[in-house]
């Protein structure tokens, strides 16, 4: 019971100051879903949140991740024919995620963008990434 009450009055004197000073609080990005198939207009719908968070504030890293992963999954849903109006997906999606690397130069986003070079056949810059991601590993013991 105390926790409860902790946490809420945590939250309250949180929210105070952004609520005085007239900010907006910013809402998560949903994660994008990659296991359905969608339709130009569904797409659309679906990607909405992460163009939204970019228009208020082009270095948000992950809206740009979001919107990379959503454009790399129909990429390859257009390979396999699946979604015609995807053909040049492929490479917004190396942009969007070169993006979120440049702001963010997190491991997700590191390997996102290792399969977008695969998709566009950018084998230079896919072996560019690959070895910076090698390096950010830990050796391994060997027993």
């Amino acid at each position: 019971m105390r926790r409860a009450l902790l946490a809420v009055v945590a939250a309250v004197l949180l929210a105070a100051p952004a609520a005085a000073q007239g900010t907006v609080q910013v809402q998560a990005l949903p994660a994008f879903d990659q296991t359905r198939f969608y339709d130009q207009a569904a797409f659309e719908r679906a990607i909405a949140p992460y163009a939204a968070a970019i228009a208020r504030n082009a270095n948000d890293a992950r809206a740009h991740y979001w919107l990379g992963v959503a454009y790399l999954h129909m990429a390859r849903l257009h390979r396999f024919g699946l979604a015609p109006y995807a053909a040049d997906f492929g490479r917004r999606a190396v942009v969007s995620l070169e993006r979120a690397l440049s702001l963010q130069p997190a491991p997700e986003v590191m390997l996102a963008l290792l399969d977008a070079y695969t998709m566009v056949g950018a084998v230079e810059k896919y072996r560019a990434l690959a070895a910076r991601l090698a390096a950010l590993a830990r050796p391994v013991a060997v027993r």
